[in-house]
């Protein structure tokens, strides 16, 4: 939430060249993912394999400009450390079944 905040303060300081308005939407989702360099010896990247990565990626696109969105059991995990509220059930590609997506509220 932290990155959204100063992401809307950098926005408002007019700070920025000429009306660019910087917008961020974040995605997020727990659980195992596989860590590290993938490429040839002329060529790697680090990157994060797995599910849970998946899942990111596809909530990112649903959050809106200043939006955090996660995946329901990342929501159920957290408890009273964050406040949510469900956006419904959507469908993400890649995946058979809708899940359900919760957005921060503050």
């Amino acid at each position: 939430r932290s990155m959204v905040h100063r992401i809307a303060a950098l926005n408002k300081s007019g700070t920025l060249p000429g009306a660019i308005q910087v917008g961020i939407g974040v995605g997020i989702q727990a659980g195992s993912a596989i860590l590290g360099n993938v490429g040839s010896e002329f060529r790697k990247e680090f990157t994060a394999l797995g599910a849970p990565v998946n899942v990111s990626a596809r909530l990112q696109a649903l959050a809106g400009p200043g939006e955090v969105v996660v995946h329901a059991s990342f929501a159920k995990d957290l408890g009273d450390v964050a406040r949510f509220e469900s956006i419904g059930k959507h469908e993400l590609k890649g995946f058979a079944e809708p899940v359900e997506v919760f957005r921060l509220i503050d």
